[in-house]
């Protein structure tokens, strides 16, 4: 591990519990190995501008949640095609992707 990954790794872990840190998920009722798979993904969805607490994709993540993972990756791989233009938008499509059980091309 080099310097760089030591202060980013560092930046993410909650100096009084020595945890990650994650941003709260209100009402989200995923079990434990479900979250780790939300987790995994959760900051790159971020960078692309889905918001994590938004009520529908929330709703979708829970009613959905075997769809979790696969419909993720099909999501990153219809952005890294078409490039999304507002905020609001990725995250109705990650939501759709949930719902409607994407699967990611291979």
């Amino acid at each position: 591990m080099n310097v760089w990954q030591i202060a980013k790794l560092s930046s993410q872990i909650d100096q009084n519990t020595g945890e990650l840190k994650r941003p709260i998920m209100s009402n989200l009722e995923l079990d434990e190995y479900e979250m780790e798979i939300f987790w995994k993904y959760a900051e790159r969805l971020n960078k692309l501008g889905v918001e994590l607490n938004n009520e529908y994709l929330i709703e979708s993540l829970n009613a959905n949640p075997r769809n979790l993972e696969s419909g993720i990756q099909a999501f990153l791989q219809y952005e890294a095609r078409h490039r999304f233009k507002t905020y609001y938008h990725p995250t109705n499509y990650l939501a759709k992707a949930i719902r409607e059980g994407w699967k990611p091309k291979l």
